[in-house]
């Protein structure tokens, strides 16, 4: 593996390789600010990584991102068809 690169990162995962990127991009396409995005990583709500000592900066993976986002989607019921 290379050395990990800033602000986008590389990690292996299995087969495949993925990047890493900031809380910046997290919030980009999620719509929020990346103060938001570190204070529910802090909070342990969103999955992420500390890369380095405990000043080193935290990157996130997307497609844990979309994970975590599938496990939390909520909705109208639809019942036959129609919104309840």
């Amino acid at each position: 593996m290379e050395l990990l690169k800033n602000p986008v990162d590389s990690i292996e995962m299995g087969d495949e390789e993925e990047s890493l990127v900031s809380a910046a991009v997290i919030a980009e396409r999620l719509g929020v600010t990346a103060g938001w995005v570190l204070d529910q990583w802090q909070a342990g709500r969103i999955p992420g990584y500390r890369l380095g000592d405990t000043r080193g900066p935290v990157r996130f993976s997307w497609r844990e991102i979309e994970r975590w986002l599938a496990g939390r989607r909520r909705g109208p019921l639809v019942v036959e068809g129609r919104s309840a």
